[in-house]
């Protein structure tokens, strides 16, 4: 087996292709420094130790990597692209290489005009919404990938989740990503949304932001948050100023 790694290790963030002797090939996305990488191979896992350096994507899609969900919830993020060129790019095709991922387009819909995927210059706009229901419990992984026209570039978004029996309070996302602004950009917002696989409600009496920022408040009320959710619910506005 061989890597398109070099004797310094592979870059964080990069795609590295293993190819087994069986001519099959594997994309195994780094996306830690100095971590154990694992390679599965038909029978067996091979395990090879990597370190890099982080890298910046100009299109602001990151990995969407080390999430948890509770069994039989719905997870359905929007995934979103910037566009960092002078004129107005155009995505023709957007695929997943996981069979239990589901894409929509983001008015949840199957089918629309393909203006929908033109972005502007300098514009940021959601291409596509992820569709997975937690029917079983183990991990799940996939690559996402989108195919712009006239360029032979290829966007890849690796995706990986953990479906958990444990109990307890999820979150939907796995950080807060509010992107990239300037000190003239109007407010940026997130939802915190949560789940609760528990069998009981769960009271929320307090949400912090550490460290503890003026630029970042935090809209929240004390709230029960009930069992048997299939869907995530809002528990607090975080708004970035």
């Amino acid at each position: 087996m061989r890597g398109l790694c070099n004797s310094d290790g592979c870059e964080r963030g990069s795609q590295v292709e293993l190819f087994s002797p069986m001519g099959t090939q594997h994309l195994v996305w780094f996306s830690w420094v100095k971590r154990l990488a694992i390679c599965r191979v038909i029978s067996s896992s091979i395990p090879q130790r990597v370190k890099g350096s982080s890298v910046f994507s100009p299109y602001r899609l990151r990995p969407m990597v080390g999430i948890h969900i509770p069994l039989n919830s719905t997870f359905s993020p929007l995934l979103s692209i910037y566009n960092p060129h002078s004129t107005a790019i155009q995505f023709i095709e957007v695929y997943s290489s996981g069979v239990d991922f589901h894409l929509k387009l983001p008015n949840s819909e199957t089918d629309g005009p393909l203006s929908i995927w033109e972005i502007p210059p300098y514009h940021s706009k959601p291409i596509v919404r992820i569709h997975f229901l937690a029917s079983s419990h183990r991990n799940h992984s996939a690559y996402i990938r989108f195919r712009q026209r006239d360029s032979d570039e290829v966007l890849v978004m690796p995706l990986q989740l953990e479906v958990s029996s444990q109990p307890g309070l999820y979150a939907e996302e796995d950080m807060v990503d509010f992107g990239l602004g300037g000190s003239l950009d109007p407010p940026t917002q997130y939802s915190l949304r949560v789940f609760n696989s528990g069998r009981k409600n769960i009271k929320i009496e307090n949400i912090v932001i550490v460290p503890a920022s003026k630029a970042v408040t935090v809209k929240f009320e004390p709230i029960k948050v009930p069992p048997y959710l299939k869907t995530s619910l809002e528990v607090a506005l975080i708004t970035l100023d």
